[in-house]
């Protein structure tokens, strides 16, 4: 940013490793939630669990704190720190109030590693809620109140949101996402059906996942299959994802052979 804020508008995308594995935090954030060096480490439950080429290092799988629970927390108050720092940097140089930040994350944790989506039903590589509800925190460039915004919006939005931000134009129709700034207002987005994968399905009311029907607006938890009290909605989000059938996919990008992800990255305490 020392080399960018002085030419203009700048754009940075900053993706934070943690909390995903490897699992690994400092001593001095394991502290923060009563590490005690002198107590071994929990023993890792391998079973039949689908393991990374980078998980496959002991010290990588168990983390470093007592419990996985408690590296996954340090992990997440050392991301906090950054975040931090990107903040104040932004402050010490008057550029807050004229930046957009936009926090979110990429799935639903996976319990194996620390992570926990109570209540929510579900974790990561799955399209239930713990899967695919994940947190996300904006700060818009031009109001400094606070407002939550109780709508389905998807990673695809980001894009031609930020486009329309600064201005930029965007040809009808290239995009799957839209613009949602006017929802940080209150206001309410169009209704429309995401494609989630594995033959899911949700909109702003409803969700069909494993051919079952939930009123997601209202039960988040994904308790109750409605099926049969709405054959009507049932059928329509049918027809939908039969259409969604039949996009053609896109080039699918492969990280190069000849690369692989570090098993552990590099501590300095």
């Amino acid at each position: 940013m020392d080399e960018k804020h002085n030419e203009g508008p700048f754009f940075a995308y900053i993706a934070f490793n943690a909390p995903h594995s490897p699992m690994q935090a400092k001593e001095v954030d394991l502290l923060k939630y009563g590490y005690d060096p002198d107590i071994q480490i929990e023993d890792y439950p391998i079973g039949g669990q689908r393991m990374g080429e980078r998980e496959s290092d002991i010290y990588g799988r168990r983390g470093r704190g007592n419990t996985l629970r408690q590296t996954f927390s340090a992990m997440v108050s050392a991301m906090d720190q950054q975040i931090g720092n990107i903040i104040s940097y932004l402050q010490e140089n008057n550029l807050y109030e004229n930046t957009f930040i936009w926090f979110l994350s990429d799935n639903g944790g996976v319990y194996r590693f620390g992570g926990d989506n109570t209540p929510l039903r579900g974790q990561k590589h799955q399209v239930w809620e713990g899967g695919v509800r994940t947190v996300s925190i904006v700060k818009p460039n031009y109001r400094t109140d606070v407002k939550n915004v109780d709508q389905v919006i998807s990673y695809i939005d980001i894009f031609p949101t930020m486009v329309q931000i600064t201005n930029g134009k965007i040809e009808k129709n290239v995009f799957d996402g839209i613009n949602v700034e006017s929802s940080f207002e209150g206001n309410l987005l169009p209704n429309r059906h995401l494609f989630l994968g594995n033959e899911a399905l949700i909109s702003d009311k409803w969700k069909l996942i494993n051919d079952q029907l939930f009123q997601i607006n209202i039960d988040p938890l994904e308790s109750k299959n409605v099926v049969d009290k709405y054959p009507v909605v049932y059928s329509e989000m049918r027809n939908c994802l039969a259409k969604f059938k039949t996009i053609e996919k896109g080039e699918y990008i492969y990280q190069p052979a000849d690369w692989r992800p570090p098993k552990n990255w590099k501590m300095e305490e």
